[in-house]
């Protein structure tokens, strides 16, 4: 998830520019599941060891199988939530 504190850290330090993306980053920690598909059909798990939790690919969409491609369907690119935080930190700093 967009988490907003680190913009602000940046700006703090008095960085010149505050950077987002809409993708596969955001992936990383989309839900609270231990397990989760994201909304490309990727499956992320946690995975916790002596250095912290992260989040890794369990399983990708199109894995084994060329005929899987011919009813992918991508995520739309006109989905206005997925732009939310840039609206948020165009707000925020201008």
């Amino acid at each position: 998830m967009h988490n907003i504190i680190e913009s602000d850290l940046g700006a703090a330090l008095g960085n010149d520019m505050v950077k987002d993306c809409v993708g596969l980053k955001w992936r990383f920690f989309l839900k609270p599941d231990d397990v989760y598909v994201d909304d490309w059909g990727m499956t992320w798990r946690y995975v916790c060891n002596d250095f912290g939790v992260f989040t890794e690919i369990a399983d990708f969409p199109l894995a084994g199988d060329k005929v899987k491609l011919e009813s992918f369907t991508i995520p739309d690119p006109d989905e206005q939530t997925q732009y939310e935080p840039f609206k948020q930190l165009k707000n925020r700093y201008g």
